[in-house]
């Protein structure tokens, strides 16, 4: 990584790669066929994102155009070793969930040995903690009891609802809908697409 780094570190929006390698992935084989197979990718952990390459990026104009990028900020790791009984190796495979525009995107993974699980499953996580360090805050529309919000995720102040009508100019603050911190936090959910639950405990806490 050192020698990439040090290729790369000219490069404009130059990420520091803290760790890379060849994992599988296990994909459809196409059409209307519900098998599925793996294929060799090569997976790459920047400070902020998760990259993937269908072949060993060694130009810069390679490691500019992964064919698929997730910011760890809001990748989650869902699949560390024992699971479903279908998938073959299953103890040493894992997964990943990345809320995007789109919904929630799934991967899973598929590494040689145990040591390889222990090492990207610890690097995934500890990357998703690095990135809210950095970027400390994320903020998003929504749509809260049939009006128009924003949520607004702080890395040490947990969870708030602001009314999106107001604050909108310099002068005038958001009215506060609702504010949790993370200890509060008892059980989230989503339907993979549009819809999240957040369950802060209480007659109050259920969002």
């Amino acid at each position: 990584t050192e020698e990439v780094n040090e290729m790369l570190s000219s490069s404009s929006g130059y990420r520091e790669i803290r760790t890379m390698g060849w994992l599988s992935e296990q994909v459809h084989l196409g059409g209307d066929s519900s098998c599925m197979d793996w294929k060799p990718v090569f997976m790459a952990l920047t400070e902020k994102d998760m990259l993937l390459y269908e072949a060993a990026p060694w130009s810069k104009e390679d490691w500019s155009a992964p064919y698929l990028s997730h910011p760890l900020l809001a990748t989650r790791l869902v699949h560390p070793g024992r699971g479903s009984g279908q998938i073959q190796n299953v103890e040493l495979s894992f997964g990943t969930r990345t809320g995007s525009r789109k919904g929630v995107e799934a991967h899973l993974f598929r590494v040689e040995t145990q040591r390889e699980l222990a090492h990207w499953s610890r690097c995934i996580v500890q990357g998703a903690h690095d990135a809210a360090l950095l970027i400390k805050e994320i903020n998003c529309a929504v749509t809260w009891q049939g009006q128009e919000a924003r949520l607004t995720i702080h890395f040490e102040n947990g969870f708030s609802l602001t009314d999106a009508r107001s604050g909108s100019d310099t002068i005038s603050k958001s009215q506060v809908l609702w504010y949790f911190p993370f200890e509060r936090l008892k059980m989230s959910a989503d339907d993979g697409q549009r819809l999240l639950w957040l369950d802060f405990g209480g007659e109050e806490g259920e969002q």
